[in-house]
């Protein structure tokens, strides 16, 4: 069974050090800072109320398996589609060039 090797000085420090640094953290985490938390997201909500959109009101529509996906909005990811299509039918008629073909009836 392989023995683990010694660590050296500097990873002996750096480890020393992150380990400062994580019970430091942790010590944050207590009931004080999580109730102040709680009430600051509590006050986040009830401020952006008048943003927030009814279910009852607005309709959504869902994926149905990618088979009706929804409009692209982003005319960034419109371009990026079209390339890869356009990418990807170059790629098929290359593969299939010289190995088909046509032969009209």
């Amino acid at each position: 069974m392989a023995t683990r090797a010694k660590e050296s000085k500097q990873v002996n420090k750096v480890r020393k050090k992150l380990e400062k640094v994580l019970q430091e953290e942790h010590s944050h985490f207590n009931r004080k800072a999580l109730d102040e938390v709680r009430e600051n997201i509590h006050k986040w909500i009830a401020r952006h109320e008048p943003e927030r959109v009814s279910t009852e009101e607005k309709t959504f529509t869902l994926f149905d398996e990618n088979r009706h996906p929804c409009e692209v909005k982003s005319n960034y990811v419109k371009n990026l589609m079209d390339n890869l299509m356009h990418e990807s039918k170059e790629e098929e008629k290359a593969s299939l060039l010289g190995r088909v073909s046509y032969r009209p009836n």
